[in-house]
């Protein structure tokens, strides 16, 4: 049939096509395909299509009739038209009847026509379509086809996304199929696809379905020698209780919400990430963060080894060991047992502190992500660890602000400085010691002048919240010549890593000071965020990196 002139023209014959064999009243053609003409234009342009139908109909122009002078009528008798045959097959309903259904349906009903009468009809199309698959799907799944079930899940999904129960059946279709990674990664999809496009969480019945099937048995596994291996399928004994060994937080997590985005995403396309950045800038902390909030990824859960207080390379592999539970194999390496033990789970190793022991964290890094598919690696270091397809990450200093003039007013300056990831941090941990802390218009410069001390370095903003137990944060400030001998003295019970920070810090020498009237404008300092400008009585307020300071991922120090 040669194309028609005008998409209303098709419109013709796709309603009485979808009409087929009755009567069709003109008027309600004109006005559902000419709503905003005037009745007159409207029969007139329905007059044009008409002749145009029977124009391309050549031969057949005989089916389009018109039994009285105000209705049509399409006879379709004996003609092979798809979507007559994708209706007919969705009421009958049996397998066979849902093949076809699958098979007819090329796309949406009048793709790319957006005219108000097709939505119904394309719609209500489309959800037969869906409907089927899954009637297929649950088929497939009663006759022990997983795979022709995720198949036809997976499709489903792809017409509409947000078909939550479309998941939960591609769950337990793929958990059928021994695939629990892949339950995984489609409840995985779903939480994001549901948290970007509505800001919502999977329903309940999907979480405890999720939780349900991420735990499954898995079976021994054999040697290459044939013999059992017990680490594949260990006992009960040796099956840590929980998911995940991550140490409970003591204080509360501030800000840095662009890099936990950042490295989030990161984390979700590659197996090795390792932040790096000098000590103290919060690479063990933001790695927690990311860590906690990935437990719902991994079946197998999240695992912790701190790397701070060992000193014998050689012992790496055994500190890994421990960590999962592992009993000691005869005539096997801690690699191996690591090795053999991981190759079927799929979790999300965290290696903490990896900087004085880097040849051998990274041989075994290299190792276990070559044998062990379902292995992700979050390490931090201050160096990378230099395995193939790492994906570093350096971590700046919080976001801080940096002044160069005092044509400020105290009282707006306290108000914005809160909106700076290291005053939050700052005046949160100072709670904790001074109930009564907060930032005025007294002491908002000296916060400003503390921020530009110490360089927006988390574990420095900590320690020097401490010290107001018996300082004023103006005396704080006076004392910061020798600033990180003074924060050394801040605390008596400082983990090694604190201390190592501290001591390394303590060599540099710093200028004291100077006086905060004789500088320029305020500026915020080591934020990812897009360029902002406020303005308060002479003060400049940039959310970039970009005006006249070092990168934030360019150590300031070489030696730290």
């Amino acid at each position: 049939m040669p194309p028609l002139r005008s998409r209303k023209h098709q419109g013709i014959l796709a309603l009485l096509t979808l009409r087929h064999g009755r009567e069709v009243q003109r008027d309600w053609v004109a006005g559902t395909l000419w709503p905003d003409s005037a009745e007159p234009a409207a029969f007139h342009s329905l007059r044009q299509g008409l002749v145009d139908v029977r124009r391309a109909l050549g031969g057949q122009a005989s089916r389009l009739g018109s039994p009285t002078t105000r209705s049509l009528c399409l006879d379709l008798s004996g003609a092979d038209v798809d979507v007559l045959d994708f209706d007919a097959a969705v009421r009958k309903g049996d397998p066979d009847s849902l093949e076809r259904v699958v098979s007819v349906y090329r796309g949406p009903l009048l793709e790319g026509n957006l005219e108000e009468w097709v939505f119904g009809e394309r719609s209500s199309r489309e959800q037969a379509y869906l409907r089927a698959r899954e009637m297929l799907a649950e088929h497939a799944l009663t006759a022990g086809d997983s795979e022709a079930a995720i198949d036809h899940l997976r499709k489903v999904i792809a017409v509409e996304k947000l078909r939550e129960s479309a998941y939960c059946r591609l769950m337990q279709a793929l958990a059928d199929h021994g695939d629990y990674a892949g339950v995984v990664q489609v409840y995985r999809d779903l939480r994001l696809l549901l948290q970007g496009i509505q800001g919502a969480e999977p329903s309940s019945e999907t979480t405890a379905l999720f939780h349900q099937l991420r735990h499954p048995a898995r079976p021994t596994q054999q040697t290459k020698s044939g013999a059992s291996n017990q680490l594949a399928a260990p006992s009960p004994a040796f099956i840590p209780r929980d998911t995940n060994n991550l140490p409970p937080a003591l204080t509360s997590f501030i800000g840095r919400r662009s890099e936990l985005a950042e490295i989030t995403s990161l984390l979700s396309r590659c197996r090795l990430l390792t932040l790096t950045g000098s000590g103290g800038c919060g690479k063990t902390r933001l790695a927690l963060e990311i860590a906690a909030a990935q437990l719902e990824d991994f079946a197998d859960g999240v695992w912790l080894v701190e790397l701070a207080s060992l000193s014998d390379p050689g012992l790496v592999g055994q500190i890994v060991q421990k960590a999962f539970e592992i009993p000691e194999q005869a005539g096997c390496t801690a690699t191996e047992t690591l090795s053999s033990y991981l190759r079927s789970r799929h979790l999300l190793l965290v290696l903490d502190n990896c900087e004085h022991l880097l040849k051998a964290c990274s041989r075994l890094v290299e190792t276990l992500l070559r044998s062990c598919s379902h292995l992700t690696i979050l390490a931090t270091s201050r160096e990378e660890l230099q395995v193939e397809g790492e994906q570093p990450w350096r971590v700046p200093p919080m976001d801080h602000p940096l002044l160069d003039q005092a044509d400020v007013d105290p009282k707006e300056l306290s108000e914005l400085l809160l909106e700076f990831d290291a005053c939050l941090l700052f005046v949160e941990r100072a709670r904790v010691h001074r109930p009564d802390f907060r930032l005025t218009e007294h002491n908002a410069l000296s916060m400003v002048e503390l921020c530009r001390h110490l360089d927006g370095i988390p574990l420095a903003l900590e320690l020097a919240a401490t010290r107001l137990r018996s300082l004023t944060l103006e005396e704080i400030n006076s004392r910061l010549d020798q600033r990180f001998q003074l924060l050394k003295r801040s605390t008596t019970t400082a983990p090694h890593g604190v201390m190592t920070f501290l001591r390394r810090r303590s060599r540099h020498c710093f200028e004291g000071s100077p006086c905060l009237r004789a500088a320029g404008p305020l500026r915020r300092r080591n934020s990812s965020a897009p360029g902002k400008v406020f303005r308060c009585s002479g003060i400049q307020v940039f959310r970039n990196r970009r005006l006249r300071h070092r990168d934030s991922r360019t150590p300031e120090h070489p030696n730290t």
